[in-house]
């Protein structure tokens, strides 16, 4: 993500009110760090950096989305790592929009 571009993020999100934020690698991670209240932090199992977490967060008083925080795609993954990452991530969002 550009640091020009980044300033305007959490504004996007605030009007768009998506149910599902993914954010792949640093720059994006960084980019929404702290933009919004956290009410769950969830890291994905066997992950033992805990570089690969979904986050429940409030974007307005009547709205929640799960955030889903990934390596970059191109990280240097090791053999199996993404697609359980993918697999754990998409399992996520499914309880996450079963629940809301």
């Amino acid at each position: 993500m550009a640091a020009n571009c980044k300033e305007f993020v959490k504004g996007e999100i605030e009007v768009m009110l998506p149910d599902i934020i993914v954010t792949q690698g640093n720059r994006a991670r960084n980019a929404l760090a702290g933009a919004f209240p956290v009410s769950q932090r969830v890291p994905m199992p066997g992950n033992p950096r805990h570089k690969a977490f979904y986050e429940i967060v409030k974007i307005s008083e009547n709205h929640t989305a799960i955030k889903i925080v990934a390596w970059h795609p191109c990280a240097h993954w090791k053999s199996g790592e993404k697609e359980k990452c993918i697999d754990w991530a998409a399992k996520s969002v499914r309880e996450f929009i079963t629940v809301a």
